[in-house]
C-alpha cells in the first residue's frame, strides 16, 4: 500500500520524470544524513558500490544531491541533498500524507473501530517518516 502511495505521490508532487523508488529512498536517506558517505548509503540501501555510483550520478544530474570528496579521506565521497532535493522530499512527503488522509477519510465510515484505529496509527507513522 505504501509503495503504491509513494509512487503516486512522486507523480502528483511533480518529481523528476522516471525517478524510481530506489532513487527516492536514496534521496530521503541523503537528505536526512548530510555528509553521509556513499559507501554507507550503499550499505543502508542494500546496493553494490557500482550501482550506488550510477544512482548518485543520476540524482546529481537531476540536481537533487551533490557528491563531494570527503575532506577527511580523499578516497571517500560524501553526499548531501541540494535545496531542490530537500524541497522535492518535502513536497512528496506532504503529498503522500494528503493522499493517505484522503484514502482514510473515504474509508473510515464503514470500517470496524479497531481497523480505523490501526489505519490512524499507520497514518501517524507515515507522517513521521
Amino acid at each position: 500500500m505504501l509503495v503504491e502511495l509513494t509512487t503516486r505521490a512522486l507523480t502528483v508532487a511533480g518529481a523528476a520524470p522516471g525517478l524510481t523508488l530506489v532513487q527516492w529512498r536514496a534521496l530521503v536517506l541523503v537528505s536526512s544524513s548530510p555528509g553521509l558517505r556513499a559507501s554507507e548509503a550503499a550499505d543502508r540501501l542494500g546496493m553494490a558500490r557500482p550501482s550506488m555510483s550510477r544512482l548518485v550520478g543520476r540524482l546529481e544530474r537531476l540536481g537533487l544531491i551533490v557528491a563531494e570528496v570527503d575532506p577527511s579521506d580523499g578516497r571517500a565521497t560524501t553526499l548531501r541533498a541540494t535545496r531542490e532535493g530537500h524541497e522535492l522530499k518535502d513536497r512528496v512527503l506532504a503529498t503522500r500524507l494528503q493522499l493517505l488522509e484522503t484514502a482514510l477519510h473515504s474509508l473510515t465510515g464503514g470500517l470496524p473501530e479497531d481497523l480505523v484505529g490501526a489505519l490512524t496509527a499507520i497514518r501517524g507513522a507515515v507522517s513521521n517518516a
